[in-house]
């Protein structure tokens, strides 16, 4: 049980007091309280805040070590401060009937915090601002961690590295070029088309239309060329850069043809690495190849070129490929071909490579120069300086520091700005100090035992 000092049962005594009357009207109310949290009103007023106080404009909320408090604000946003923390209610008003009156300017002064955006965020996101003293964040509809680190990173990370495996935010890979349209058809983005730039997540489906291509670098280096009318899933991709090959990739062609560039993870361990068909299972030994999927590999019975046989058909231009299924596999590798024609017939070696092949257009993956570091930031897992650092959820942030320059983190990724607001960093594996922070997750912290040290 902890025990009140004589200065907090003065702040509770305080905070019972009517002097709070008249201020600001109700921004929100404490809905979780852990450990030790105060508040301090616009008219300097202290109190201690429990579970069920209300918050307004003006207000600041001090966390104690192994202390945290969820507020939950009229709109429905969610703010979870962690400990040691000093956050601000600048100004907040939300007005059901009048999205053209919102506006909500939060300041987070030290420590760190996770935002759920309500409906204030969602339908007039210019009206949210959370401003860091050395950096601005805007959202469109999100769920985000920030975090200003000072010495306190270091530290945790210290602690926390001999037993943590370094992981990769939430995104697997980045599309680097496209002509025409690429479009993912499920998820939240489903029906909207991508851009350079735009992440991909496992689990997406990708369609490219006609007369369309798409080049998708991921985390481990792996290079897809989807080509024109294709259909392309990302099953499973788990990467860590500390551990390769523990790695695990596993790709679908439904339709369509691509050209693929294996990375670290297949290079470490080839079996971790496959492609899935309706026909057959490809599989790699280090290697480049184009396919292609019509016929009854194709989902929906896409008949082949004229240069092409139907079926699942493999080209190798470096390494080695083999395709399996219940009927057997073959082996080719550079400068061969082989076709499964259906599940029922077994992969064999063609003659010679189809002319389908030598009419590729689309880029060779192992012919673009590409810098990891710069696609997905740099993969150091005991990166903790000084600075802020935010770890985007779900949505997009924007994230803005003393130059003109607007950076956008989208989800599953992590940005970092520097103590002057001068220097942007993505980070390409997730801080350790980031992805053992209990305090942030959903639930009772207390029941993660964990939670008090």
């Amino acid at each position: 049980m902890r025990i009140l000092t004589p200065i907090l049962l003065l702040l509770l005594v305080s905070s019972l007091t009517p002097a709070f009357a008249a201020q600001e009207p109700q921004a929100g109310q404490a809905t979780s309280v852990t450990g030790v949290v105060s508040v301090q009103r616009s008219n300097g007023a202290m109190g201690i805040v429990g579970r069920g106080s209300t918050v307004r404009s003006g207000d600041t909320v001090f966390t104690q070590p192994e202390s945290r408090v969820v507020i939950e604000m009229q709109d429905g946003a969610r703010l979870t401060i962690r400990p040691s923390s000093q956050f601000r209610i600048e100004n907040y008003r939300y007005v059901p009937d009048k999205p053209q009156e919102d506006n909500m300017f939060l300041r987070l002064v030290k420590g760190g915090l996770r935002t759920l955006t309500g409906l204030l965020g969602k339908r007039r996101p210019t009206a949210f601002q959370l401003n860091t003293g050395t950096a601005t964040i805007g959202v469109r509809g999100t769920d985000f961690l920030t975090r200003i680190c000072e010495d306190d990173c270091a530290r945790e990370t210290k602690r926390e590295i001999s037993t943590h495996v370094s992981r990769t935010p939430g995104y697997v890979g980045r599309l680097i070029a496209v002509q025409g349209t690429i479009t993912p058809t499920r998820g939240k983005r489903a029906g909207k088309p991508l851009s350079v730039g735009d992440p991909v997540y496992s689990e997406d489906i990708l369609e490219s239309a006609q007369r369309s291509y798409g080049v998708i670098i991921f985390q481990d280096g792996t290079r897809i060329v989807l080509k024109e009318n294709t259909r392309f899933v990302v099953e499973r991709f788990k990467f860590e850069p500390s551990r390769p090959e523990q790695g695990n990739v596993v790709f679908r062609l439904l339709r369509g043809g691509l050209r693929a560039l294996t990375g670290l993870i297949a290079h470490s361990n080839n079996k971790r690495f496959q492609i899935n068909t309706a026909v057959a299972t490809i599989g790699v030994r280090g290697t480049g190849f184009d396919a292609l999927c019509t016929g009854a590999c194709a989902d929906d019975g896409t008949p082949p070129p004229d240069d092409a046989p139907a079926g699942l058909t493999i080209s190798n231009w470096q390494g080695c490929n083999v395709a399996t299924n219940d009927k057997g596999e073959a082996q080719i590798c550079e400068g061969q071909a082989l076709n499964v024609a259906s599940a029922d017939e077994a992969p064999k070696q063609l003659d010679s490579v189809p002319g389908y092949f030598g009419r590729s257009t689309e880029p060779r993956p192992d012919k673009l120069q590409v810098d990891l570091n710069e696609l997905f930031g740099i993969q150091q897992e005991d990166f903790s300086d000084p600075g802020v650092y935010v770890q985007v959820n779900d949505g997009t942030v924007t994230l803005k520091g003393s130059s003109t320059e607007t950076f956008t983190l989208r989800k599953g990724e992590v940005g970092y700005i520097d103590p002057n607001g001068s220097k942007f960093v993505r980070l390409g594996v997730t801080p350790v100090f980031m992805d053992r922070d209990v305090f942030v997750r959903d639930g009772d912290p207390e029941e993660y035992g964990c939670f008090m040290r």
